[in-house]
């Protein structure tokens, strides 16, 4: 899924086969600059893509990013905590 097809999406937490939202695909993306990978979620969470959605292999998405990239990983925490609250 593009990033337009996302915003256009009225459902912008739809899963593939394996229950991967947008933010899992972006998260498993090993091809990916940190700077690009870390633009893309903030994109990603402004158009409201739950972060909270675990995939098929009872996965976050923040589960798949790698242990070095912290900006996008404290990013996607702080997101959870706040839908955590208000759920």
């Amino acid at each position: 899924m593009t990033l337009t097809k996302v915003n256009e999406n009225k459902d912008q937490n739809t899963k593939d086969s394996q229950g991967n939202t947008v933010l899992h695909v972006a998260a498993k993306e090993e091809r990916a600059k940190a700077e690009t990978r870390f633009r893309v979620i903030i994109a990603l969470l402004e158009v409201e893509v739950n972060p909270l959605i675990k995939n098929k292999a009872g996965k976050y998405a923040v589960q798949y990013l790698p242990r070095g990239d912290q900006r996008p990983i404290g990013l996607l925490h702080q997101k959870m905590a706040e839908q955590e609250g208000t759920a």
